[in-house]
């Protein structure tokens, strides 16, 4: 008899720790920041150098196209010649299966400067995180005077 009654006070003592334990419930938050570590390094300014146009135009435009500017001279074209690059380079290690143009981002994106308008951007050059900046330059309705530009751009890990 005593075996009969030890195993229903233990069977009624489970029982009842499982209803009180399922009757209870919390809520937790879980907060966390994540940093990426980018070292932006082997920077490489972008040097336009001369720009010569032609007065007899009143408008003109050049685009970058494999670091080399595209359209330069032509019927109606006031931008004749440039001596140097659209292009500057840097080597960043950031994570994931981004390309440069993903990745990072440059400030001001344009700069309207002179008559003229100069737009930038990040493109890629291999996959050796090295990437590559690009400019495209634009003037129309009033002739740029004669002068000098020297402009910055801050180069920003975006994702």
């Amino acid at each position: 008899m005593k075996k009969y009654i030890l195993i229903l006070g233990v069977a009624g003592v489970a029982l009842g720790s499982y209803c009180a334990y399922a009757a209870n419930s919390a809520t937790m938050t879980v907060t966390a920041t994540i940093a990426h570590e980018v070292n932006i390094r082997n920077i490489s300014n972008i040097d336009i150098g001369t720009i010569t146009i032609d007065p007899s135009e009143s408008s003109g435009s050049v685009l970058e196209d494999n670091c080399a500017w595209n359209r330069i001279g032509g019927e109606g074209n006031g931008i004749k010649s440039i001596s140097g690059s659209p292009c500057g380079y840097f080597t960043a290690d950031f994570s994931g299966d981004y390309l440069c143009g993903e990745a990072f981002s440059v400030t001001p994106e344009y700069v309207t400067w002179n008559n003229m308008s100069f737009n930038f951007g990040v493109l890629d050059t291999d996959t050796s995180g090295r990437c590559r900046v690009w400019t495209e330059l634009v003037y129309s309705g009033s002739l740029p005077a004669q002068d000098t530009y020297n402009g910055s751009l801050t180069i920003e890990y975006q994702l």
